[in-house]
């Protein structure tokens, strides 16, 4: 960003992406809105507010290290299974899983610890820019939409847009809500 000298960008990402979107913006003041779809400053606060990374560390070094430990037969078949959870059509979940399962597992386990370790809600109270968080709502209770509410409430600017039929991979299960989304933050930054 300093380098090219941008000015005004919109950073948009998805779960992980979502994460770092944040924590670039709260580092880089040239970002002019943030997007983050399915994606939160903390995912454990959802289940339960009072968690910290720290209380969090050991179930979540477990994932990684069971991950780390996949042969790539085991590692296909349960990327899979996670994602016929987070896509809705068969045939997404399938193009995605094709290119899932090329990924490292010890890389995607050291990225599933990562997203579980890494608290950014102090962090998202100073980002001067407007957030939009998409949440993917399908199957969720409605109460859950104050769980992520709460996870973005800090920042001076928040948005939570609720995809209500849409499952993890909001992109792939409401396209036009996403592109809605990011068309409103466009808008915002052009002002």
């Amino acid at each position: 960003l300093k380098e090219r000298r941008l000015e005004r960008v919109v950073i948009v990402g998805h779960s992980l992406g979502g994460v770092l979107a944040y924590a670039i913006a709260a580092r880089a003041p040239e970002i002019a809105a943030v997007v983050a779809i399915d994606g939160l400053p903390f995912m454990p606060a959802l289940m339960d507010p009072a968690s910290t990374a720290e209380s969090v560390a050991p179930q979540a070094a477990q994932v990684r290290d069971m991950f780390a430990t996949l042969d790539r037969a085991a590692f296909a078949q349960q990327t899979r299974g996670a994602l016929a959870q987070m896509i809705t059509a068969p045939a997404e979940v399938e193009r995605v899983a094709r290119e899932a399962v090329r990924s490292d597992p010890r890389v995607v386990a050291q990225a599933v610890y990562d997203v579980m370790t890494t608290d950014l809600r102090d962090e998202v109270a100073t980002i001067a820019a407007p957030i939009w968080l998409v949440q993917a709502a399908a199957g969720a209770p409605e109460e859950m939409s104050a769980a992520y509410a709460a996870q973005i409430e800090r920042a001076p600017r928040d948005h939570l847009v609720v995809a209500k039929t849409a499952k993890h991979f909001v992109m792939l299960d409401a396209p036009e809500l996403i592109d809605a989304t990011i068309d409103q933050a466009l808008a915002e930054v052009a002002r």
